[in-house]
């Protein structure tokens, strides 16, 4: 929709319908106050908190046309001298005051709108005596409102952070699904292999989150060995990838033995690169390294010389 017929359709009668003729449907579920809201003084938005489908907020053309519905302020006043809010959607809406206060500045930015609606304003006093009601949008005085959507329209509109906010908050969601599709995949393909060797459902969630859990505890655990006072200089020099790729090892070994598989660095390297865990080596680089901590530094982390092993036994409790 160009930003002319938007400026008709905010205008008009109808602001809530799409060029299509369907309903627009408009969201409440922001909700902030004008203290939220920064603006360059010009009605141009800095700041502001994200909104969807409001795309009303701080428009003259509807401010003007939806906070004068049903005669207001002409219409009843409470007891501290101020117009009440009623019941239409300008009423209901909780941005109400940021949106009036950005439109109020927007139109002090634009003299000839402002000039506009003060000669539109001054007809429908003249000649009915209220403003804002069907009357005031007919005859001379719809020649006049108008006028005032033209001049809006000249002016050429102003700018809002927001529509970037939506872009971006767009691109979070798109990423987010993204990601949660390929860790289904990745849990289908794991679950598609194990089906093979003992049927469906054999290994719960829960035990693929303790032995998350586990992995991700024991490779933090040698990482910080790697600071301790009298570490050998095998874990001294481990790198902190070394540290992740050994822990990722052991989580192969330990999802083997569940489908009874024999732990091979070929067959560790190859499920370690489809569940990506691969850390970005290539597979020949990760089956050598493998088979070295299988060979030479898994058994000294699971090794018993007294006082227990470094990385000791785990097995699955059912919660």
């Amino acid at each position: 929709m160009t930003y002319t017929a938007e400026v008709r359709r905010l205008g008009g009668y109808k602001p809530y319908r799409n060029e299509d003729g369907s309903p627009y449907k408009l969201s409440n579920a922001a909700s902030f106050t004008p203290s939220d809201v920064e603006t360059d003084g010009e009605g141009n938005i800095l700041a502001v908190p994200l909104y969807r489908r409001k795309d009303c907020f701080g428009r003259p053309e509807r401010a003007v046309r939806g906070g004068l519905e049903r005669g207001r302020p002409f219409g009843p006043i409470n007891e501290y001298g101020v117009p009440k809010r009623g019941k239409t959607r300008c009423d209901r809406c909780p941005l109400f005051d940021a949106c009036m206060d950005v439109a109020d500045e927007r139109l002090r930015s634009a003299p000839e709108a402002m000039a506009a609606l003060d000669a539109w304003w001054v007809k429908c006093k003249k000649t009915t005596g209220f403003v804002g009601t069907n009357a005031s949008y007919v005859g001379i005085r719809g020649i006049l409102w108008r006028a005032f959507l033209s001049a809006i329209e000249d002016h050429g509109g102003w700018t809002t952070v927001n529509d970037d906010q939506i872009r971006l908050d767009d691109l979070n969601k798109r990423d987010e699904i993204n990601r949660k599709r390929r860790e289904r995949r990745a849990a289908d393909r794991l679950q598609a292999d194990l089906d093979r060797h003992f049927g469906r459902d054999r290994l719960s969630d829960a035990f693929f989150q303790a032995l998350n859990d586990e992995c991700e505890r024991r490779a933090r655990h040698l990482n910080r060995l790697r600071q301790a006072q009298g570490a050998p200089p095998w874990i001294r020099k481990l790198p902190e990838k070394s540290c992740r790729r050994l822990a990722n090892v052991w989580w192969a070994i330990e999802l083997m033995k569940q489908t009874g598989e024999q732990p091979s660095g070929r067959e560790i390297a190859s499920l370690l690169a489809k569940e990506g865990r691969a850390g970005g080596s290539r597979i020949t680089t990760l089956h050598a390294r493998i088979c070295e901590d299988l060979r030479s530094r898994l058994p000294k982390l699971e090794i018993d010389l007294g006082n227990g092993p470094i990385w000791g036994m785990w097995s699955f409790e059912t919660p």
